[in-house]
């Protein structure tokens, strides 16, 4: 397995843990961030959008079907499913690219199903938090 891969799979493993800080030691402090919708942000800005969402849901059962490693990018394509607070079952698909320098993730591109997404976000509003 390659460091680098290592350092992906760790990250994902502690975010589908909700262990967001230890998950946030494995990045850059310049790492960006990109969405799903393409929107780029940093990792202070990444940290926060963490935060409500770990209140709403219970660990995440990630299931990585597959990856790729090439130099510094890590691909992975992976399933995930957990519980919600509301008792409504949460289910995307995924595709990450990771980028990796240094033993730090640097970028971090996401890919989903945004329908999957906005139910999410919904619910958040919903909860007022």
């Amino acid at each position: 397995m390659s460091g680098n891969l290592a350092i992906v799979q760790k990250y994902l493993d502690r975010v589908a843990n909700l262990d967001i800080q230890g998950a946030f030691k494995l990045v850059a402090d310049d790492a960006i961030y990109y969405g799903p919708d393409g929107q780029p942000f940093d990792k202070t800005i990444m940290k926060s959008l963490f935060g409500p969402g770990t209140q709403l849901i219970n660990p995440i059962e990630l299931e990585i079907a597959g990856t790729t490693c090439e130099g510094d990018r890590v691909a992975v394509e992976a399933t995930g499913k957990t519980v919600l607070a509301n008792g409504n079952t949460y289910r995307n698909v995924y595709h990450f690219l990771f980028e990796v320098r240094d033993g730090k993730i640097v970028t971090f591109k996401e890919y989903c199903n945004t329908k999957a997404i906005d139910a999410f976000s919904s619910a958040i509003s919903s909860s007022g938090k």
